[in-house]
């Protein structure tokens, strides 16, 4: 009697697994149709009110003021930040971006950056990232943005933020500067950042 159940309920399960080409096409009518599915108007980027109210850096809607130096616009070959400034380098004389605290720093970059073109890059810390050797308090997270490529990190450059108590967060330019805003707001100027130019 056991074994007849047994063979029942399996059969059972067997069916119920089964497809038709009716199950197929009632499926496929699932998907919208692309002639009825309404067009949108295209965006204005640069609309002021677009900008206030529909982006993801609304920060008015958790009641939390940006911070000054937080990254407005990433250009093609520089950044523009919350309070106006303008940062543009050049392949010639390459510029990055510090944010700790509330500051925003404009570093020079000619000569102190290796390994880009493997994608592991060394960063000369001693004449690019002194200042977060003397900057207290410390931040507990470092965001990097290590350019317009996805990068990693070399071992001395490594080396030198693990010895300074700092964890990193590293990403291109673009992915660093939005950990970044979101981060400084959250959690203040217990978050720092290193930002290379996004056409390095």
């Amino acid at each position: 009697m056991l074994r007849a159940a047994i063979g029942r309920h399996s059969l059972a399960a067997r069916r119920s697994f089964s497809t038709t080409n009716a199950c197929l096409f009632a499926s496929k009518r699932l998907r919208p149709d692309p002639d009825k599915v309404p067009r949108s108007e295209p965006i204005n980027l640069s609309d002021e009110a677009f900008r206030k109210t529909n982006t993801i850096e609304d920060y008015a809607m958790y009641d939390v003021e940006p911070p000054p130096n937080n990254v407005d616009t990433i250009t093609s070959d520089g950044f523009v930040l919350a309070n106006g400034a303008r940062i543009t380098s050049s392949a010639e004389s390459p510029l990055g971006l510090i944010l700790i605290g509330h500051e925003a720093y404009q570093v020079d970059l000619s000569n102190s950056i290796t390994g880009l073109d493997s994608g592991r890059v060394e960063i000369d810390v001693e004449k690019v990232m002194g200042v977060f050797q003397v900057v207290n308090p410390k931040p507990e997270l470092l965001v990097l943005g290590l350019g317009g490529k996805s990068r990693i990190l070399g071992s001395k450059t490594q080396s030198f933020i693990r010895q300074l108590g700092m964890q990193t967060q590293i990403g291109t330019t673009l992915h660093g500067a939005s950990y970044f805003d979101l981060l400084a707001t959250e959690r203040g100027k217990s978050v720092a950042g290193f930002l290379l130019p996004p056409n390095m």
